[in-house]
């Protein structure tokens, strides 16, 4: 019962956050459209329609026309990659967020892939869980987290055929590496570790 409550208060917040920006960023932008719009609405010789002020209607439908104008500017491949740089500057600034945007997505159920895969990365003469952050050409960039401090850690590249991709989920490796690695045969049974060793060995000339 404590599990299932924390998770759906969990999930209520991440739930509630974005719709109260989005209903405090709506307030400013209709207060913003009416000074706007107040121009074209003292031209209009009627004060109200269906009980509504005109100056209201006028209102909504310029912020209407603004949400669609930003619509199609956030469509265009220059906006992306200003979004992209926005969010790079952010990584500089505070380093965590990449990790703390991927949990984020995943406490909220996003559909979306993970931007960061739990994976096991198998060294010379022991292994670790990590993070997968890409992989092009035959090289895995991973993401070691430290321990008891998860949110730290180290980026190296690596083979694939030294990456195991494991069947769980982020938060639940973030849990083991604050636990100094206590429960980790929960996720990450001894014999499929053992497997992992034995696939690397097999590859090896």
């Amino acid at each position: 019962m404590l599990k299932y409550f924390k998770t759906t208060a969990i999930g209520g917040l991440f739930f509630l956050v974005p719709v109260a920006v989005v209903v405090l960023v709506a307030a400013k932008a209709m207060g913003v459209a009416k000074q706007i719009s107040a121009p074209v609405s003292a031209l209009i010789p009627i004060e109200s329609v269906g009980g509504i002020a005109v100056g209201t209607i006028v209102a909504v439908l310029t912020m209407l026309l603004i949400c669609f104008c930003a619509g199609l500017l956030a469509k265009k491949a220059f906006s992306r990659r200003i979004a992209h740089s926005i969010e790079a500057k952010i990584n500089l600034i505070y380093p965590r967020y990449a990790v703390i945007k991927a949990m984020t997505a995943e406490l909220n159920d996003s559909e979306d892939q993970p931007q960061m895969l739990p994976v096991v990365a198998r060294f010379d003469d022991n292994a670790q869980m990590a993070f997968e952050l890409e992989r092009a050409e035959g090289i895995v960039t991973v993401f070691l987290p430290g321990s008891p401090d998860p949110w730290g850690g180290t980026v190296i590249h690596m083979p694939e055929d030294r990456i195991t991709v494991m069947d769980a989920k982020m938060q639940d490796v973030s849990k083991i590496m604050k636990a100094l690695g206590r429960g980790s045969s929960a996720i990450l049974p001894s014999a499929v570790l053992a497997q992992a060793f034995k696939d690397a060995e097999q590859k090896t000339p």
